[in-house]
């Protein structure tokens, strides 16, 4: 949701310009030493909000060069430093609302977001502060009234505050840190709506609200995939993509086309200067009104996103030089954007779009005199700009998602003229006739997408090209320090060696990270076993060290329920897509060899495709008991359509070496009851042995000790999500593992784990971790002992 413009803004604001006046002199350094204003409060922002070695290196080294070189400019740094803490601190203040109150009343601060039957939004509660309210709409009539809610508007309300979810799994994206980056600290789950009036609008609510109305016309009259797309490139909302066609921009590198950027700012101000002079208008008129009017609600009417914010600004402080009759260097407007930026938001400094939109135009703007001396034909400075900026953006990339794909380089080489020149100009036409002469706007549209399907069609195909994706998982600070230090010497090398084979330095980066990252597995001693956080469900993720290969044990899932289509949303949340990929990826495995399904329940099995989708698997494994229903059979054959092998296990089958192996204890025969026919592993990792149960209940846990009554069991997988039918008390007393692990959802409908389970564990001193209270548990082993075991909450 782009809402840069409703986060709540305190006097602090007030505080930091009016210390920064640091008099006419030092204002005249800042055309100078911009950058190291801007560095200054990035530092002090980085070290409040996560304060670590590498960044608190980084400010020291700053610091300590600063006042060898320059003491006025080592003040400046320190001052600027000191009040951009103070100012995080500040804006990061503690709640005044009530958490026990139930009934409210809120001003609405954003666009609304309705996708199916749910409805997010902004308020402002009690003394301005800001909430994010989440609401199950029950019926289509009530999504209808909820519709024409706009920004500005008053309404009372029943409902419970609650504090915003954390990352219920490593390295994965924490909603609470988010909001409170925004100054948020509360999630408001309303229950009852009761009435909504019109209150006193503002300037800015009145431009948010002709944002909406244009929105919701290209909503209501065009059709999708390609009315989303409108929306993200004319109105800089991608709430209404389409859900498969958002990630396939993401995964392929092209994620920015559907921002709001200096492109289109740029194109907004070249056809406005146009038409304002062939109207009659004076230059300097013309100047005036870009600057004070054009600029600024062209910013607003498309979300103010960090990428068009920093554009804006760019272009305000140019425009205003220009029409002083004074150049200034461009990184100076640019440091400039970036300062009032982290001025008026330090949070936005964690913002992925602020981050990207920063780097990337810094790269451009210092490459710019080198890549205009050498090259003089027009796409092979397309081809070396988009190097650049690929290059630039790569650490973050494998930072926020892990992986980046190998066909991003050509994809952007194609796809970038294609938007830019040809698909927004269309789309911007299209918006503007759709208000003055819709059919005339529907026939444009139908031009559009006549261009844009084959051209979806072909991003989709290369999406899962799953060969093609680079996996390289998330850094640590070092590695990522590392990998920043690769790419800015590569940059650097670029500009030294005017060769013209300098052009495939790209590729010989890219090799040499995934080079590498290949190295490094093979001679990482680690491995690992991940019990992920799937809600209501069961998935593990096991890791082996130096590349011996990787295994994943069921994959999590939710039983699909059939909604009405005003329920249904355009992008559903899918765990084997959403959770469980992402977590194979944010550990830097590009290949799953072994896909174990347990049994066919859909909490076990249901996010199967999401996986194969997103990885490449080899074989998918399951026991001889396993009963595939019609829609699992249809699952199987598409897998074998993709080249992975379906292998049914007996009783017996095991992998791996003597030290390390899986080895298959159940069932040794078909077995009617779904549950009881779980596929039981024993895993010896680290010197322990391992149990993973699946939904063995009381009844097959009685076979299986009849079977092996000997068996010996450090750490155990609780069967069936802790159900008073499992873990019965002779089972656990025969086992006696040093460490019980329940995978389970929060509150979930079921009352798991029993309380009497529960009481088993406590009556024997056996310790649990659960999912739902801890989130993913991690135990990381060597070859012959467990090194760590940690949770992600």
């Amino acid at each position: 949701m782009q809402t840069a413009y409703d986060d709540i803004r305190r006097p602090t604001n007030t505080l930091w310009f009016s210390s920064a006046r640091f008099g006419p002199a030092l204002a005249l350094q800042g055309f100078r030493y911009g950058h190291w204003w801007v560095l200054s409060a990035v530092l002090a922002i980085a070290l409040c909000d996560n304060p670590n070695v590498p960044t608190a290196l980084a400010a020291l080294g700053c610091i300590l060069y600063l006042l060898w070189k320059n003491k006025p400019l080592f003040v400046t740094f320190t001052l600027i430093f000191v009040l951009m803490v103070l100012d995080f601190h500040w804006q990061t203040v503690s709640t005044t609302l009530n958490s026990r109150q139930t009934d409210w009343i809120g001003r609405v601060s954003s666009i609304p977001e309705i996708n199916g039957d749910r409805f997010v939004a902004y308020l402002r509660l009690g003394k301005n502060e800001s909430v994010y309210a989440v609401y199950r709409i029950k019926s289509r009539e009530e999504k209808q009234t909820l519709s024409r809610l706009t920004p500005g508007m008053i309404c009372a309300l029943r409902g419970t505050l609650t504090k915003p979810s954390t990352a219920g799994n490593f390295d994965a994206f924490d909603f609470r840190t988010y909001l409170r980056h925004k100054g948020i600290h509360w999630q408001l789950t309303v229950d009852q709506w009761a009435t909504c009036h019109e209150g006193r609008i503002s300037l800015m609510e009145r431009i948010q609200q002709l944002r909406q109305r244009g929105i919701q016309t290209v909503d209501a009259k065009l059709a999708p995939p390609m009315s989303g797309l409108i929306n993200a490139l004319v109105f800089g909302s991608q709430s209404e993509m389409d859900g498969g066609l958002e990630e396939a921009y993401r995964n392929l590198g092209l994620i920015h086309l559907l921002a709001v950027s200096g492109l289109h700012v740029v194109v907004v101000i070249g056809l406005s200067h146009r038409l304002l002079i062939r109207v009659g208008l004076l230059k300097e008129h013309v100047q005036w009104l870009l600057f004070l009017i054009i600029i600024p609600l062209y910013a607003v009417l498309t979300g103010l996103s960090p990428s068009v914010v920093r554009a804006s600004l760019m272009a305000e402080w140019l425009l205003f030089f220009r029409i002083a009759r004074r150049a200034v260097p461009t990184v100076s407007a640019l440091s400039f954007a970036c300062l009032m930026q982290l001025a008026y938001d330090p949070g936005s400094l964690f913002d992925i779009g602020f981050e990207l939109s920063y780097l990337i135009t810094f790269a451009i703007i210092v490459s710019a005199p080198t890549v205009q001396k050498r090259v003089q034909n027009p796409l092979s400075k397309t081809f070396i700009i988009t190097g650049i900026a690929q290059i630039a953006a790569f650490p973050i990339i494998c930072y926020y998602f892990y992986s980046f794909s190998l066909l991003s380089f050509v994809l952007n080489l194609f796809y970038v003229p294609l938007i830019s020149f040809v698909i927004l100009p269309l789309a911007i036409v299209t918006v503007v006739l759709l208000i003055l002469f819709p059919p005339c706007g529907l026939f444009v549209f139908g031009f559009l997408d006549m261009i844009m399907t084959p051209a979806h069609s072909l991003l989709l195909n290369c999406e899962h090209l799953l060969l093609f994706n680079l996996i390289i998982g998330r850094p640590g600070a070092w590695g990522l320090v590392g990998i920043s230090l690769c790419a800015f010497g590569l940059l650097i090398l670029w500009e030294k060696w005017s060769h013209p084979f300098s052009i495939f330095l790209p590729v010989a980066f890219y090799l040499v990270i995934g080079f590498c990252h290949v190295a490094a597995q093979w001679i990482n001693p680690y491995g690992s076993v991940t019990f992920l956080d799937v809600g209501q469900g069961d998935s593990i993720l096991i890791r082996f060290p130096h590349r011996q290969g990787a295994m994943l044990i069921d994959t999590g899932g939710s039983l699909p329920i059939k909604k009405a289509d005003w329920q249904k949303r355009t992008d559903p949340f899918d765990v084997g897509s959403d959770v469980v990929s992402q977590q194979i990826k944010a550990l830097g495995i590009s290949k799953i060899d072994w896909l174990v399904l347990t049994h066919s329940d859909w909490d076990h099995i249901g996010g199967l495709n999401g996986v194969i989708d997103h990885i490449r698997v080899a074989n998918i494994v399951i026991g001889k008991a396993f009963q595939a229903t019609n829609t699992e059979k249809k699952w199987f054959e598409r897998a074998k359509n993709m080249g992975i092998h379906i292998v049914s296990v007996p009783a017996g089958a095991q992998w791996g070496t003597k030290n390390l192996y899986v080895k298959v204890l159940w069932p040794k025969t078909a077995i009617s009851d779904s549950n009881n026919g779980s596929l039981v592993l024993l895993a010896k990792m680290g010197g322990v042995h391992f149990l993973f149960t699946g939904d063995l209940e009381k009844e097959g846990e009685a076979g299986l000790l009849q079977q092996i009554p000997n068996l010996h069991v450090d750490v155990l997988k609780v069967g069936h999500h802790g159900s008073r039918t499992s873990s019965s008390e002779a089972f656990i007393q025969a086992i006696h593992p040093k460490l019980a692990i329940i995978s389970v959802g929060k509150n979930n409908r079921f009352g798991h784990p029993h309380k009497e389970v529960l009481a088993v564990f406590k009556k024997y001193h056996i310790p649990i971790l659960r999912t739902d209270r801890d989130g993913a548990v991690r135990i990381v082993f060597t070859s012959n002992r467990i090194l760590q075991i940690k949770h992600a909450k």
